[in-house]
């Protein structure tokens, strides 16, 4: 009996799972493939990485990567259980997943780039050290965060792409200068970052909790610091 009410709860337990299975390279190649009578373009790997040139060349990010197809980052989304789980983790970040503290990072940013931007445009797949891409279907409907222009809400999903492997994003992640000039690997053709092996783009859980805690006290600072010149 014992033995029965073990196997029902697995059973229960991994049909509850959010993501039980994301797709293999060539599965998600096919599933972008434009369909019969589709205009435009599905929204696939080689997007992502055009739009990451392209913001890399308007905000002048130097060390822009590509990204990679990466099927081993299944086993990390396999973590998230619950729709509750749906969100940024200590080695990867969701590509859509809206807070504030990354919106204030891209704007601080922003302001030093020479041309004009917006500031509610930060999306995480323009996280410059991302180097892994995966797209897993979700096996119930989830919402998450979400903006649209000023005014936050929460949009129903139900699928997610997870980048790795990255799991926080603070200004110094952030190089100013002509797009590629700081490469550790060097750059393909279209002038973003060759990645590193995984071991040396991953940040690990400690460095996650202590880069958000020193991100904070820099923002608290700058905070009061511009509340005093106010004052004067």
């Amino acid at each position: 009996m014992r033995t029965l009410l073990v196997l029902l709860f697995s059973a229960l337990y991994c049909r509850s799972a959010v993501i039980e299975k994301c797709l293999t390279e060539q599965e998600y190649l096919a599933y972008t493939q434009p369909k019969p009578g589709e205009l435009s373009r599905r929204r696939d790997l080689e997007w992502y990485n055009e739009e990451r040139r392209l913001v890399a060349e308007k905000r002048q990010i130097a060390n822009m990567h590509e990204l990679k197809y990466d099927h081993g980052l299944e086993k990390d989304a396999k973590r998230i259980k619950t729709c509750e789980d749906l969100k940024h983790s200590y080695n990867f970040r969701l590509a859509q997943y809206f807070t504030e503290e990354s919106e204030l990072i891209w704007y601080a940013f922003s302001r030093k780039a020479p041309k004009s931007f917006d500031y509610n445009n930060f999306q995480d797949y323009f996280h410059p050290l991302q180097t892994a891409f995966i797209f897993c279907n979700l096996t119930i409907e989830c919402n998450i965060p979400f903006q649209i222009w000023t005014k936050t809400t929460q949009m129903a999903i139900n699928a997610t792409i997870i980048l790795g492997y990255r799991g926080t994003f603070s200004e110094s992640d952030l190089k100013h200068g002509p797009p590629g000039s700081q490469c550790t690997r060097g750059k393909n053709k279209k002038g973003l970052c060759i990645a590193p092996p995984r071991s040396e783009m991953e940040t690990s859980a400690s460095k996650n909790i202590f880069g958000l805690s020193l991100h904070i006290a820099n923002l608290t600072t700058a905070a009061e610091s511009q509340t005093r010149n106010q004052v004067k």
